[in-house]
């Protein structure tokens, strides 16, 4: 694993630590905590490592719960950011190409 990775990995560790460092906002609803949380790609993060940890676990099922979390997170994150899920499959469908995965 590269260090840039670890070290992000390690930023986002905790949830107190991801609140207190990288939102670094007091005092907020719920309903804005959760779009800061969602515009900031915090719960990409959170929901991500999760993956992660179902995956070492060896538990499918909460590997499949978590993915599923883990899409919700990227349509907010998307919806957000004004980000197209065409634009996305466009650019995703070329460097398959370029690496060799699609033919065409």
């Amino acid at each position: 694993m590269n260090d840039l990775l670890k070290s992000a990995i390690d930023r986002f560790r905790s949830r107190r630590r991801l609140d207190s460092q990288i939102l670094n906002i007091t005092g907020l609803t719920p309903r804005k905590d959760r779009a800061v949380e969602v515009a900031t790609g915090a719960r990409l993060v959170e929901e991500a490592l999760e993956v992660r940890d179902a995956v070492r676990r060896g538990d499918r099922d909460k590997v499949i719960e978590e993915l599923g979390d883990l899409l919700i997170e990227v349509e907010a994150f998307m919806t957000a950011h004004g980000i197209d899920l065409e634009d996305v499959r466009r650019l995703q469908t070329r460097k398959q190409r370029d690496l060799g995965q699609l033919e065409g």
